[in-house]
């Protein structure tokens, strides 16, 4: 027999984790006994074992003969030699759970070995130093893929159900890729986890697992980019035709037209009828979905394009319409279009499509009328049915005589019907008309209904984001283009015996849909029973279907002639994807576009040429969009009330009583400004009192439905009691005073009720620059200074301005870049609002800037308000279109809509600017104050002579 050193080699390891206890422990309590303890000779990895380098492993540990034993009957000896690392992996670790434990990998070298150990091992790591150790099993594997036992004794009994184990709920790669695929494919969590259990008994994944795969995946997909930027690329990389339009100001998405490429080629193949009509409850931010819907000679529907739209108004139809058009590319346009009695709708239809022919959809028309007259509608179905139906005109006026007969008793719903449906709109459903223009027999939106149903199926929630349902219609699309070339070859290679075996349409057999042979069969049969006379055929399969008419069939049977092929529409004979009309191949290209581009991007300083590769970056690469996700909408359909007219109009809260006036407080409270600003690039641990108080992320963008309580910080308004200038050196001390009227009605009135001061200055060309020092606190003579600043903070950040402003830099520099005594010239004025961005962040404070046309806000862009103690505010109204001046408001005063690009180009920090003040900006939107509540408050109006002017509002005058 071997001794233990000669068996063991270099590689032995300590069996303190059999017993929780310490080592002298058991030394004291317990008395050495060699029987406990045996060696067998014959042990299995006595040959072909390398020896481990002891002090790369367990250089700490120390030998102890009497601490160790080997049984020979160890499930886990073997002679096999594995084939693979994961051969031998996954021996062991079906080995181990089949006897209740599980095992994990504790630490692995690369081209050395692997040591295994339980999942339960290791040491507790806790706040206090623990000397116990857990019982674990340890295996070191080499090279060679035999094993080598260690310590094969656990401190623990075998677990009863693995399901309680990590490790062992843990995927295979083959699981991985199934579960990947069927949630693709929408498949319910709960039934891909069923599938893995019919797949593998052994499998103890849980209902988590899954869960956790779907956010594994949906990380993946994303890689770091906003919902909109992953829309952006989704629909380039697959082909889409896809146009958006995002909101001015907020730069949110309001319109997102997308066609898939399937849809398209199969509409360019039938663009023949266009059947429309919007769905609701498809997406979380509530937005309408537009879905256009066309009809295949097989009697098939398919979607061609979906539109995301913020409100159903005709603007938003014709832009929808207009890229819907622009995607046909020289073919055929429709020739009928199906709607509701959606009037922007029809109206939108009319402007973008004006040959095609309108209809309205009967099944919308009988649920309108049934919920308008309820009372009388088991009364009416039977004669109203008989009306719509009317074959002529004469037969119409008849039926219309019933239907009045039979709401005697009900005037008010005679009228509704005549005024709302019949005078208006019968051209558009009752048969004597429509059946005299092709429709194909599309009479109802049912199909768009049922397309709508269908996706839905797909979707499963309302409270989806676009990314997922642009997937699940892209599934949808893909079913249909599946279905509809079956069907066509169905129809190509498929003969109808019943039509083949009648002589007169023999010929159209596989030339012809077989939908469009059971119409011409029905009509055969009618021409049976009528003849050949004119008069009892009608012709409405001729006028509306474009197919032989009963009477057509008779002449034809009549003379043993076959039924023309010219005699059908082309739409029932085309049985291919083919396009309507075959595209003039004038190999398009860009290049005269790209030679403009390069001339005027040549001529460009260099900013904005970073400017311009940057927006030509968007374009190419979609997946860079800044465009925001949709805002949440509440209610989006219709023109807006009576009271939604007025409130526009005057820009009147008719839920609120309007803000009683205060005096201007005479102190603010300040606070101490923190020892040392942090730099734009850094991040601050200095948090203000009032941030303290109120646990919410500043970082973050707020959550639309949530509610944030919270106190403004102290702000100054931009009042300073510092003595001005009386004199001027320009106007040789002149005079002048101006009456409070022309410069208030320059200020937009929603902000009459807080103005408390308009300080004029002087109107030498530095009037925006005065204004600003004015603000500051400043003389408004340190104009040159505030120049100076801005060039400086211009010019120390190129980069992050260029990739900021559309503005040529060199412009907004030049304006700036002027120190002469007499009046500036124009090009040295100042620009607003774009310079509101260099004074945020010079100065740390929040730029007002007010003006009859477009008012703004600017916060700075790199520090948040966490940074920055006290909250100034400057606020500078533009006057007569040339003039600007300074402008003190007080009290709880609305904040102008932030200007677009702060939103685009802020940093994480100063996201929290939006939160502090979400109530002054949301009383801009529905401000409360009125223009009539300026009449009794005094406005102050002075210059810098020592004059002011205390009056009211010219109406108080009056």
């Amino acid at each position: 027999m071997l001794s233990w050193k000669e068996w063991m080699g270099d590689t032995y390891y300590e069996r303190d984790d059999i017993h929780p206890m310490e080592t002298n422990e058991i030394d004291e309590n317990n008395s050495f006994n060699e029987n406990n303890y045996f060696f067998d000779d014959t042990s299995p990895f006595e040959t072909d074992i390398h020896p481990m380098d002891t002090n790369e492993t367990y250089e700490n540990e120390s030998l102890n003969e009497s601490r160790y034993f080997f049984d020979d009957t160890s499930p886990f000896k073997t002679n096999k030699v594995f084939n693979s690392r994961q051969e031998l992996m996954d021996w062991v670790q079906n080995m181990a759970n089949t006897l209740g434990y599980v095992i994990v990998i504790k630490n692995s070298k690369r081209n050395f070995n692997v040591v295994f150990q339980c999942d339960r091992g290791g040491t507790y790591k806790s706040t206090q130093i623990s000397k116990k150790k857990q019982g674990q099993k340890k295996l070191i594997v080499h090279l060679a893929y035999r094993i080598k036992m260690i310590c094969e004794f656990h401190n623990h009994e075998p677990s009863l159900y693995l399901e309680g184990h990590p490790y062992p709920r843990r995927l295979t790669e083959y699981e991985c890729r199934i579960v990947e695929d069927l949630l693709k494919k929408n498949v319910k969590p709960k039934d891909i986890l069923s599938a893995l259990k019919n797949l593998n008994p052994k499998n103890v994944s849980t209902l988590k697992t899954i869960y956790n795969a779907d956010e594994k995946l949906r990380r993946r997909e994303r890689e770091g980019k906003t919902q909109m930027q992953g829309v952006m690329e989704f629909l380039d990389q697959n082909g889409y035709v896809y146009y958006s339009r995002a909101n001015v100001l907020t730069n949110k998405l309001e319109d997102l037209f997308f066609a898939h490429p399937r849809s398209l080629e199969i509409w360019r193949a039938f663009p023949h009828v266009l059947l429309m009509d919007a769905t609701y409850k498809t997406n979380k931010y509530g937005m309408p979905l537009l879905e256009i819907v066309g009809v295949t000679p097989t009697n098939m529907a398919f979607s061609i394009a979906f539109v995301y739209m913020h409100e159903e108004k005709q603007s938003n139809y014709v832009w929808a319409l207009d890229c819907l058009k622009s995607v046909m590319e020289g073919c055929m346009l429709p020739r009928v279009i199906v709607t509701d009695r959606e009037m922007a709708l029809m109206n939108a239809y009319t402007i973008i499509f004006p040959d095609a022919k309108g209809l309205l959809c009967r099944w919308h028309i009988n649920n309108n009328i049934m919920k308008k007259c309820k009372s009388c509608w088991d009364v009416l179905y039977t004669s109203w049915t008989r009306l719509v139906n009317s074959e002529t005109k004469e037969a119409y006026n008849k039926n219309l005589a019933q239907v009045e007969k039979t709401t005697n008793n009900y005037p008010d719903a005679f009228s509704y019907l005549n005024k709302t449906w019949l005078t208006p709109h019968k051209e558009k459903f009752v048969s004597a008309w429509t059946d005299k223009f092709l429709n194909f027999g599309n009479h109802t939106t049912n199909r768009a209904e049922s397309q709508h149903a269908k996706l839905k199926r797909y979707v499963e929630t309302s409270r989806s984001d676009i990314a997922k349902s642009l997937k699940r219609i892209a599934d949808v699309v893909e079913s249909q283009y599946t279905g509809i070339k079956a069907s066509l070859a169905h129809n190509k290679i498929f003969i109808v015996h019943r039509y083949y075996e009648i002589p007169h349409l023999k010929p159209l057999c596989r030339f012809v849909s077989i939908y469009a042979l059971d119409i011409i069969f029905k009509e055969y049969e009618r021409s049976k029973e009528f003849g050949f006379v004119y008069e009892n055929c009608g012709c409405q399969v001729r006028t509306s279907y474009v197919l032989p008419c009963a009477h057509e069939q008779a002449i034809f049977v009549k003379k043993g002639h076959c039924v023309p092929l010219h005699s059908v529409d082309k739409f029932w004979k085309k049985l291919d994807l083919l396009e309507c009309k075959s595209l003039e191949d004038d190999k398009l290209g860009c290049a005269v576009e790209v030679n403009m581009f390069n001339a005027h991007y040549e001529k460009q300083s260099r900013p904005v040429k970073l400017s311009l590769a940057r927006k030509l970056l968007n374009l190419i690469t979609p997946s860079t969009t800044s465009v925001s996700e949709p805002a949440t909408h509440k209610n989006t359909r219709g023109r807006p009330s009576l009271k939604k007219k007025l409130f526009k109009k005057t820009h009147i809260d008719l839920n609120h009583d309007p803000p009683t006036q205060h005096p201007p407080p005479q102190d603010q409270p300040t606070q101490a400004p923190p020892t040392q600003y942090p730099s734009r690039r850094s991040i601050s641990t200095y948090t203000p009192d009032y941030m303290r108080s109120n646990l919410f992320d500043l970082n973050q963008e707020p959550d639309r439905h949530s509610t944030y309580s919270f106190r403004e910080p102290p702000m100054f308004n931009s009042t300073f009691n510092q003595e001005q200038s009386m004199h001027s050196s320009y106007f040789n001390q002149e005079q002048v005073m101006y009456n409070s009227d022309p410069l208030m009605n320059e200020i937009p009135y929603e902000f009459h009720p807080y103005v408390t001061n308009i300080q004029n200055v002087r109107g030498d060309g530095n009037c925006g620059f005065r204004a600003i020092a004015a603000c500051l606190g400043y003389s408004e003579d340190n104009w040159r200074q505030i120049r100076l600043d801005l060039q400086n903070e211009l010019l120390a950040h190129p980069a992050e301005y260029a990739q900021i402003f559309d503005y040529d830099l060199n412009t907004i520099h030049h304006s700036l870049n002027f120190n002469g005594s007499h009046f500036a010239p124009t090009d040295h004025w100042l620009i607003m609002p774009v310079t509101s961005f260099l004074i945020a962040n010079k100065y740390n404070v929040i730029v007002i800037f007010l003006s009859k046309d477009s008012p703004s806000t600017c916060f700075p862009l790199w520090l948040g308000p966490q940074d920055i103690s006290t909250h100034r505010v400057v606020v500078i109204a533009l006057v007569r279109g040339d003039h600007y001046v300074k402008v003190d408001l007080h009290g709880g005063y609305p904040m102008p809509t932030i200007l677009p690009l702060w939103r685009h180009n802020r940093s994480s920090r100063s996201a929290g600017w939006k939160i502090v003040y979400a109530a002054r900006l949301n009383s801009y939107i529905s401000p409360f104050a009125t223009h009539n509540n300026c009449n009794n408050s005094t406005v102050i109006i002075s210059d810098n002579y020592g004059i002011k002017y205390c009056g009211r509002d010219k109406t108080d005058k009056a």
